[in-house]
C-alpha cells in the first residue's frame, strides 16, 4: 500500500480528515514530508494491531461454536468425526475439496 492510501485508509477508519498541506513529496516520505512518514507508519500499527485483534475474536467465535456443536454430539458421532479433526492443516482442505464441500 503506498503512503498516501495508508493516509487515507487510516483517516477513514479513524472518521478523521486527511493531513493538509501536503504536496507532492508528500507521496513520497522523506525529508521535509512534514511528518506524513510518521503518520503512515502510526496509520499502519493501528490497522496491524485491529487485524490482529478482529482475527483472535474471530478465533475464539469459532472454537467456542465448535466446542458447543461437539457437545451435542452423541459418543458415536464424535467417533465418526475423529479422523477428520485429527487431520492438519492442508490435508483437512485437501479432503474436504475431494469430498464435494470446498
Amino acid at each position: 500500500m503506498n503512503p498516501m492510501m495508508a493516509a487515507k485508509a487510516y483517516a477513514a477508519v479513524q472518521g478523521g480528515a486527511m493531513p493538509t498541506g501536503l504536496s507532492g513529496a508528500a507521496a513520497a516520505p522523506g525529508v521535509g514530508d512534514g511528518g506524513f512518514a510518521d503518520l503512515v507508519k502510526g496509520a499502519m500499527t493501528d490497522m496491524a494491531q485491529q487485524s490482529r485483534a478482529a482475527e483472535m475474536r474471530g478465533r475464539q467465535r469459532l472454537e467456542t461454536g465448535a466446542v458447543a456443536l461437539l457437545a451435542t454430539l452423541t459418543p458415536e458421532e464424535r467417533k465418526a468425526l475423529t479422523p477428520l479433526l485429527q487431520r492438519k492443516g492442508s490435508a483437512r482442505r485437501d479432503a474436504a475439496r475431494h469430498d464435494g464441500s470446498g
